[in-house]
């Protein structure tokens, strides 16, 4: 691949890469921090927290998922293909459905990976709390 396109081929989808990350990451802080907003005029409840963390990522990944794929295609791709080529060529051949292949693992990913991380970092958190800021006194 090198000795063809050059170094530069090893960067191809770069910047559609970088403009789904900070999409993607803009709209979960957005979304969370809104709905934040919202739940604590509500109450303070952790159940709360836990659910706008999820929406939050669900609606990261529905808003990132399309240039994902077109990111994955300018990798893919054979020749000098740009990122206005490929979305031109995936909506004319699949329409906006094209552009959300992959979308369920994609979420199922997100489920599976969050249930990992957030429950083991909410014990934690859970139990230094209770060990650091103990209300009674002995």
């Amino acid at each position: 691949m090198i000795s063809e396109h050059g170094l530069v081929s090893l960067y191809r989808g770069f910047w559609s890469m970088l403009c789904c990350s900070v999409i993607s990451r803009t709209v979960r802080y957005a979304v969370y921090q809104a709905s934040r907003k919202k739940d604590q005029k509500d109450d303070d409840n952790s159940s709360g927290y836990d659910i706008w963390l999820y929406v939050a990522g669900l609606s990261s990944v529905l808003v990132s998922t399309p240039f994902d794929v077109v990111t994955t295609q300018i990798q893919n791709s054979v020749g000098p293909y740009n990122t206005l080529s490929i979305t031109k060529h995936l909506w004319e051949a699949e329409g906006i459905l094209g552009f959300f292949r992959g979308l369920v693992p994609r979420l199922l990913k997100f489920g599976i990976l969050g249930s990992i991380l957030y429950f083991p970092s909410s014990l934690l958190k859970k139990h230094i709390s209770e060990l650091f800021y103990k209300t009674d006194v002995e």
